[in-house]
């Protein structure tokens, strides 16, 4: 399994111990639109005559946590991590704010890679956020975990910790929320460094430079992902994108026009639960937004 990679070499996990290996030239030809390899990719070893540990193949991909990339282009995917068994999508109380957009966006690409997500309110030892009961509210009742964790009071750590045990789990969200603090709690001697926020412009430091794969005490995997700024869900059509909202998703097929965009149509059986409140506005907002491309997040 990679556990960490660089520009043609990576870190693979063997029964045998970690071993640094190059990726054959030959995986490189016809991948220009998505990452050859990432953490926790399965592959495939062989010797080369010279003894140099290669990488032959990769297995596939059973989840991938991706985006479109931010700087390459809107057909280029930008794989976080391969193969997850959580996605723990992290907010927080106080700077960066709490907002239903941000969680919207990474639950949409967590969904895209059939990644199940959980979302972690960090920094829970703060105030509470006036708009964070019905957000709790709203996503618990869409089937989504929400867990109050504070690393300064202990909160919410060992529930965490026991949730993780012998899974393959990622800290994802935007820079400032707390991921690589809470990463050095639930794995102890990790000593991730640990940037503050931004008071100017009230964004998160990005202390994370490249993803990597942490064995947790009680099993597993752990990834610190760095912060991201910009997500956008890769390569999702835009009549695909009400399926990646399990609310919407449930009433799609009762609208009168089989392609409808649940925008300005008659007929719309989703924009009618927005007006009975069966629907969040929120939740519509969100989904108007990334239908009309402006789904990129500058937190």
């Amino acid at each position: 399994m990679i556990i960490s990679r660089t520009s043609g070499f990576a870190d693979v996990l063997t029964p045998i111990g970690v071993r640094t290996c190059r990726v054959r030239g030959k995986m490189k030809q016809g991948r220009a639109k998505t990452d050859i390899i990432v953490i926790g990719d399965q592959v495939t070893l062989r010797t080369s005559q010279v003894g140099e540990p290669l990488i032959e193949s990769v297995e596939p991909r059973r989840t991938r946590l991706a985006r479109r990339h931010p700087a390459a282009g809107r057909e280029v995917e930008d794989i976080l991590v391969a193969n997850l068994d959580l996605a723990l999508l992290c907010v927080a109380r106080g700077s960066p704010s709490l907002r239903a957009g941000v969680l919207d966006r990474f639950l949409v690409i967590a969904e895209a890679g059939d990644v199940p997500a959980c979302i972690l309110i960090g920094k829970a030892d703060l105030p509470e956020d006036p708009d964070e009961p019905e957000l709790v509210e709203l996503y618990r009742g869409l089937g989504y975990d929400v867990i109050h964790v504070s690393v300064r009071a202990g909160t919410g750590i060992d529930a965490l910790r026991t949730k993780l045990e012998g899974r393959m789990a990622a800290l994802v969200g935007p820079s400032g929320v707390g991921k690589s603090s809470l990463a050095n709690e639930l794995i102890p001697g990790l000593e991730l460094g640990v940037g503050a926020v931004d008071e100017a412009s009230a964004r998160g430091r990005h202390t994370t430079r490249l993803a990597r794969l942490v064995a947790m005490p009680g099993g597993g995997f752990l990834a610190d992902t760095p912060g991201i700024r910009e997500v956008e869900a890769f390569s999702v059509p835009p009549e695909a994108l009400d399926a990646l909202f399990p609310d919407l998703r449930a009433r799609r097929d009762m609208c009168r026009f089989r392609n409808c965009r649940h925008d300005a149509e008659p007929g719309c059986a989703i924009r009618a639960a927005v007006e009975d409140g069966s629907i969040a506005r929120t939740r519509h907002a969100s989904y108007l937004r990334m239908l009309h491309g402006d789904e990129r997040s500058e937190e």
